[in-house]
């Protein structure tokens, strides 16, 4: 046997019983911290009762009747906001509903136990911003038909001389045939434009009315016809099925007297009153003294329906939901004892997230910039009363988009303009989210002046190749989005050390990117590929020029680095201002 050293059994045992005790004490620690995390708010079914349940639900009621009361004194019963029914009634209260959420209700959710491979928190907030807004959408239907007085008249004409309200009513009615004015109107709808919606609005005059008198008030009744069918189509075969709906639709038309009609409602900011009011432009009529009014066959005390009822229902829904949805996911005892409070924790989080793409500051202000035209651009659109989920073609050439007959003089101003229009919000997502990944990778090699300036040249030269590919009305920022990605892929392909440590991310994600975007743009319809190859083939010009400007800094800093060593050793003294990184 070899030589043993005294006390080396005992320490072998001590070393022993260490090493199996350490992590039973470390669990009971544990176990204690997280009892003491729990305890502080009296338990765990207190803690999810108090920071997740009865938050959500008084943020509900609280949002249901705040903004209620804001729609019906404001919006839709004074019209003292002229604001677009459809961005009042659904996209402002979801959009309150998501930062209230982030601002209150995500420090809780976070404390819950998920599984790391699944997003679970994010569907948890998904859920709870469902609760909180679905109430108050549904319950804007009820205040809308709700709001506002019906008034009598013995005759429909006597509307332009009398007190405007939100409802009228009339012994008798009689349209003008002959001098009613129509607006055709093409939508597509879909995550992949597969749908294509025909419209045709017709604003009917009141018999012998002169609807062509300066500065007087005229009445007019709008009737729209809707119909959808496949953008897959061949063209002929659209064209075809247009003009079946348009033949319909005139028959439809014919047969309308007003003998039917119950009330009238005066026409809301939307969809159907920009049409009706640019089917009087295009006839040469001023729509600024017409008064158009709704037609309703229902009666007026059935216009509110159950939308008040619903709200109710939708409450209790969400409610249950929510609450079945936390009852069965446990809370992490530790992160509930670093639970701050809601409004200070969240509100930090949205600080962050705001403040860093959204607000420009000294060291980087370039993406945030970008961020912010196109977002203020959409907006300014979306409040003028443009719509909110997609905007009409003449709108968006009104607007500055990319159009070949009107780019001479200043006009060509477009090419740069077009970049910044959006066709609507899904659209203006879209781009962002492409905009925000090539943005942060490209921030550190272009900084700020050079970022604005490849965004700006890319989606010029994108915005010239559409223009000489054909006559189309094109918007959106996707060529200049495109050449980002072009330069950030050519930068990670030739193993650019500024963003090598993302390059596998950046040859996956951005090849599926620009794959799919171009693969998409030729198998979908009202997608501009000219601009896209543009954009891309000038963003792969800038990698290539970002890398023999850093092969030629390299041989230079090379350079530098050796008389400065040389000159050291000479003198033998320490040179503390030479960096070799300068």
């Amino acid at each position: 046997m070899g030589n043993v050293r005294p006390g080396t059994a005992f320490s072998n045992q001590a070393l022993l019983a260490k090493r199996i005790s350490l992590p039973n004490a470390s669990a009971k620690a544990k176990k204690v911290r997280s009892d003491k995390g729990l305890a502080m708010y009296g338990g765990e079914f207190r803690f999810k009762c108090f920071r997740l349940f009865l938050p959500v639900v008084g943020l509900a009621v609280g949002l249901a009747l705040t903004y209620s009361l804001f729609n019906w004194l404001s919006v839709a019963g004074t019209g003292y906001l002229p604001l677009d029914e459809q961005l009042v009634d659904d996209w402002l209260p979801l959009a309150i509903a998501v930062i209230l959420v982030i601002a209150w209700i995500t420090p809780a959710i976070n404390t819950l136990r998920f599984n790391p491979k699944r997003n679970g928190a994010v569907w948890y907030m998904a859920a709870a911003i469902a609760a909180i807004a679905v109430p108050t959408i549904v319950a804007q239907n009820f205040v809308v038909r709700a709001s506002g007085t019906l008034t009598h008249v013995a005759d429909a004409s006597q509307i332009a001389s009398g007190a405007a309200t939100k409802y009228y009513s009339a012994n008798a009615i009689c349209l003008d045939h002959g001098d009613a004015l129509a607006q055709v109107a093409f939508e597509t709808l879909g995550s992949r434009n597969d749908t294509l919606e025909f419209h045709i609005y017709v604003a009917a005059p009141l018999c012998g009315e002169d609807i062509r008198a300066m500065g007087q008030k005229s009445v007019w009744i709008g009737v729209a016809f809707n119909e959808s069918v496949s953008n897959r189509l061949p063209m002929a075969d659209k064209q075809a099925r247009f003009q079946q709906f348009a033949n319909r639709s005139q028959q439809e038309f014919n047969l309308q007297d007003g003998s039917h009609y119950q009330y009238y409602e005066l026409a809301p900011i939307n969809f159907e009153r920009r049409n009706l009011a640019k089917a009087l432009s295009k006839a040469g009529i001023s729509p600024d003294n017409a008064i158009f009014l709704i037609p309703h066959t229902e009666p007026f005390d059935q216009r509110t329906g159950h939308w008040l009822e619903w709200a109710f229902i939708s409450f209790g829904v969400g409610a249950l939901a929510w609450l079945a949805m936390i009852a069965f996911r446990p809370v992490d005892a530790g992160k509930a004892a670093k639970h701050k409070s809601p409004s200070k924790a969240g509100l930090a989080k949205c600080h962050g997230i705001g403040w860093t793409l959204l607000v420009p500051t000294g060291k980087s202000w370039g993406l945030p910039v970008l961020f912010d035209v196109n977002i203020a651009v959409y907006l300014a659109m979306a409040f003028s009363g443009l719509g909110v989920i997609s905007f009409q073609t003449d709108d968006l050439i009104a607007w500055g988009a990319n159009y070949g007959p009107l780019l001479h003089s200043i006009g060509l101003l477009r090419l740069v303009s077009c970049q910044f229009v959006h066709a609507g919000l899904m659209h203006l997502v879209q781009n962002m989210y492409g905009l925000l990944i090539a943005g942060i990778l490209l921030q550190p090699v272009l900084r700020n002046w050079g970022l604005v300036t490849a965004y700006l040249v890319c989606g010029l030269v994108g915005a010239i190749t559409s223009a000489m590919h054909a006559n189309v009305a094109g918007v959106g920022a996707s060529g200049a989005i495109m050449g980002l990605w072009g330069a950030v892929l050519v930068l990670a392909l030739f193993r650019d050390s500024r963003i090598s440590q993302a390059r596998g991310f950046i040859v996956i994600n951005g090849s599926i990117f620009v794959g799919l975007t171009l693969i998409m743009g030729l198998a979908q319809p009202g997608i501009d590929n000219a601009a896209h190859l543009g954009g891309v083939a000038m963003g792969a010009v800038i990698g290539a020029a970002l890398l023999i400007t850093r092969d030629s800094h390299a041989v230079q800093r090379r350079h530098d680095r050796s008389g400065t060593s040389a000159a050291i050793t000479d003198s033998h003294q320490p040179h503390p201002e030479v960096h070799a990184s300068n």
